[in-house]
């Protein structure tokens, strides 16, 4: 459990490490030529995809509230990544492709309690994969949520879909929250005007992720 633990603190120390290597981009959705991604694309196919599937595994998650029609569609509820709105990034160790997901039932997150969500907050939430590989060639991934505070959606027409992961808006107020492919949450990052400054521990993290499920598709 301690080496778990060192891990996952190790890997958040690499992932606060993209904040400091920040590149300006025109925009986060811009189209991607095939052939800078297909490394990203054979891991995903080859690796993600024929390993572990694109279900969302509900079993994973740490709360769940959902509605009945939802909850009668879970087997139906898969994730796939957006390819043509892919965005490559690199780090001083890492290259990096990072790819919005679509829910076929959108899946949206929050960070605290049933009675205290906010619904904006709520709506603006989106999820994101990074494939990233080292310099030895390794490759991993991991789905980061982006939950953003309601004062800075207040300032932003409640739209938050600009940021990237290596490129967050200065005044960016909210939470990154990391999981596995499978749903797996890793630990929870506390962003202040763009910059990562606490991490939720992994022993507590459940206390903070609520987990909300829309009819609505994404």
């Amino acid at each position: 459990m301690k080496t778990k633990n060192l891990s996952i603190i190790s890997f958040c120390f690499i992932v606060i490490g993209l904040f400091a290597c920040r590149k300006e981009y025109n925009s986060f959705f811009s189209e991607n030529p095939d052939n800078k991604l297909k490394w990203a694309k054979d891991y995903f196919n080859n690796t993600l995809l024929s390993n572990a599937g694109n279900l969302v595994i509900y079993k994973k998650l740490s709360s769940t509230i959902a509605t009945s029609a939802t909850l009668a569609d879970k087997a139906k509820n898969v994730k796939t990544p957006i390819w043509f709105k892919a965005k490559e990034g690199k780090t001083l160790l890492y290259d990096f492709v990072e790819v919005p997901l679509r829910y076929t039932k959108k899946l949206s997150r929050s960070v605290g309690t049933s009675t205290s969500v906010d619904k904006e907050a709520l709506k603006a939430s989106f999820d994101r994969l990074i494939i990233y590989k080292d310099k030895s060639g390794k490759i991993g991934e991991r789905i980061v949520s982006y939950i953003p505070d309601r004062e800075y959606l207040l300032r932003h027409k409640g739209d938050a879909s600009h940021n990237s992961i290596n490129n967050l808006d200065k005044d960016f107020t909210g939470y990154l929250r990391y999981s596995n492919w499978d749903g797996t949450p890793l630990f929870i990052l506390r962003i202040n005007n763009g910059k990562a400054t606490k991490m939720a521990a992994p022993s507590i993290r459940a206390k903070f992720i609520s987990y909300y499920f829309r009819a609505k598709s994404c």
